[in-house]
């Protein structure tokens, strides 16, 4: 899993730098001799390489969208009234914000961590072998997903 995360050119960018207004220093450094991101006082770099560990620890759900689903059904109603879900795809909010706010329903932020490790599971089986080498929409989602169970554990 380290090497899906190695020297990343965008991860930092896409999943720390949404939360700089809570930390301000973004920006990740990469120690090649221990493969691993550098902590900082002032950053989310040392959760977020603790993250990846978590996510290598797990076995990869066959369907991450189940994790995904069980997030956003766990946000009470009044939240979602005007949300459901036509196929495959949940139609009154954007993806984001159902995650978002299902998130804090999510114990320990669990689920996510679930849907984080099938994603990837599923860009390597596509040859995406690097974060930097998924296609946007996927990589942005990932992101968004990783930067919501650093807000939801962290903050």
């Amino acid at each position: 899993m380290r090497d899906f995360f190695e020297n990343s050119d965008f991860l930092d960018i896409m999943v720390l730098k949404p939360l700089s207004h809570i930390r301000p220093d973004w920006e990740l450094s990469w120690y090649g001799s221990i493969d691993e991101y550098k902590p900082s006082v002032d950053s989310f770099a040392y959760e977020l390489q603790q993250l990846i560990y978590e996510i290598e620890a797990c076995v990869a759900p066959d369907d991450y969208h189940l994790h995904e689903d069980i997030v956003i059904k766990s946000t009470p109603q009044e939240f979602n009234e005007e949300v459901y879900k036509q196929g495959r795809l949940w139609i009154g909010q954007s993806y984001q914000i159902l995650l978002q706010n299902g998130g804090l329903f999510d114990d320990d932020a669990k689920n996510l961590v679930m849907a984080t490790a099938g994603r990837i599971a599923v860009a390597k089986r596509h040859g995406q072998l690097h974060f930097d080498q998924m296609d946007f929409s996927h990589q942005k989602i990932l992101a968004i997903i990783m930067a919501l169970v650093l807000y939801h554990r962290f903050t």
